[in-house]
């Protein structure tokens, strides 16, 4: 491992023998802020340290930002009550090395996006700023079984602040957005997001209908599927989901429709040192596993799947996701979808993050778009909210785009647009 971290290990050898971790992460994120006052740059480093180990009286978790201050940390802890848990059963070796490899993304201009945002908008749109965020992430995992492994990764998202104008009316919105290999496209998707979230409530109303269909757009539907996913992740709901959200053939949503956790394309294991690979969750709409990392799979009896995520060096790990989209096994041309509306609404942005209540099977979303009938865009709808059951809501889905795309929303989650045969408006 990179650092002098030799004595630490060590020393968690004599604690606990080979029942032990190390985890170094090392990261360089850099912001890019444009506005018309000019351009500024950001790097934070954040480099750090974390113990696990198990010293027979249950395991303990220790995290510094050096080698030093860990051992330190480590000495602390040992003398505190331990945690009632045991170690899991650490993988002996890292998984074959593999070929990961990434597209670079593309990289917006201020100038671009901002010509392009006055077209999209008619001139009624001025861009205040754009920020570009980027990470380098390297991580390295030995344990006391004779596992020795680094993964690296690169993310990165972007962030636009735009005004718009409507006679004495001025509305600022900002749109958080993946950066994408292809610059193009990447540009007209950003400048049309954009356009709608700062023309649409300035010149909306209340939907005209009060119920019908609903086609959510990739970064709405993805939201509501982030807020979805801790139902799948270890063993904590897992009483409730037999309970809520499944009927009795373990159907959990409509068919044809499969959810999926699938990082194998970026990363070699997890941050266990399990292999990462593709899992479908939700297999044409019938619910398969659970997403565990090495406790929560022993907790519940079951295999682990590679799903061991930190968010920091400082907290240790815990089931989740890295990558998780939903995709229709027939996917319709994203062009099509608003065709198949004989009455409903488009919700091109969400005015609010979903709120949702797993425990309850409840969600509730503000959005915002456009009313829709006989497959045509009428008017724009500055606000509506859709909520009910969200087991329900699942088992509604009609058809889904060819349109995925990722969204940061805690890892990577991505979705195309998604038509609901059936909503609630209010």
């Amino acid at each position: 491992m990179s650092r002098d971290t030799g004595a630490v290990r060590e020393h968690l050898a004599r604690l606990s023998g080979s029942g032990w971790e190390l985890y170094v992460k090392e990261s360089l994120a850099r912001e890019i802020r444009e506005s018309p006052g000019g351009r500024e740059e950001i790097e934070r480093v954040e480099t750090g340290l974390a113990a696990r180990w198990d010293d027979g009286e249950g395991v303990r978790f220790a995290a510094a930002s050096s080698p030093k201050l860990l051992a330190s940390a480590i000495d602390v802890v040992r003398h505190l009550p331990g945690a009632k848990t045991r170690m899991p059963e650490l993988p002996p070796a890292a998984p074959p090395a593999a070929e990961i490899s990434a597209a670079e993304p593309g990289e917006l201009s201020f100038e671009n996006l901002g010509q392009q945002l006055a077209a999209e908008s008619r001139g009624q749109g001025r861009l205040l700023s754009l920020t570009m965020a980027s990470a380098e992430i390297r991580e390295q995992l030995v344990n006391g079984r004779g596992f020795e492994g680094v993964r690296s990764r690169r993310s990165g998202y972007g962030m636009a602040r735009a005004a718009g104008l409507a006679g004495e009316r001025r509305l600022t919105a900002d749109y958080v957005f993946p950066l994408e290999p292809s610059v193009p496209e990447l540009l007209e998707r950003t400048a049309a997001a954009l356009a709608d979230r700062i023309s649409i409530p300035l010149k909306g109303r209340a939907s005209p209908f009060a119920r019908g269909e609903l086609l959510l757009a990739p970064p709405v539907a993805a939201a509501l599927i982030a807020a979805t996913l801790p139902l799948f992740c270890g063993g904590r709901h897992r009483l409730l989901v037999s309970r809520k959200y499944l009927d009795r053939g373990a159907r959990f949503g409509a068919a044809g429709f499969s959810w999926i956790d699938d990082a194998a394309n970026e990363l070699p294991f997890d941050a266990e040192g399990v292999r990462v690979s593709r899992r479908e969750v939700i297999s044409d709409g019938v619910f398969q596993l659970r997403l565990h990392d090495l406790s929560s799979a022993r907790d519940c009896g079951e295999r682990p799947t590679g799903n061991a995520v930190r968010t920091s060096y400082r907290t240790p790990p815990r089931p989740g996701s890295e990558r998780f989209f939903v995709a229709a096994l027939r996917s319709t041309p994203a062009a099509e979808l608003l065709s198949m509306l004989s009455r409903g609404l488009v919700a091109t942005s969400a005015a609010a993050p979903p709120r949702v209540d797993l425990e309850a099977d409840s969600f509730r979303i503000e959005i915002e778009g456009w009313a829709v009938a006989a497959g045509k865009a009428r008017s724009p709808v500055a606000r509506a909210v859709v909520e009910g059951r969200l087991s329900e809501f699942w088992r509604h889905l009609m058809a889904g785009g060819d349109d995925l795309q990722f969204f940061p929303l805690g890892g990577l989650v991505g979705s195309p647009s998604l038509l609901i045969d059936r909503a609630v408006f209010r």
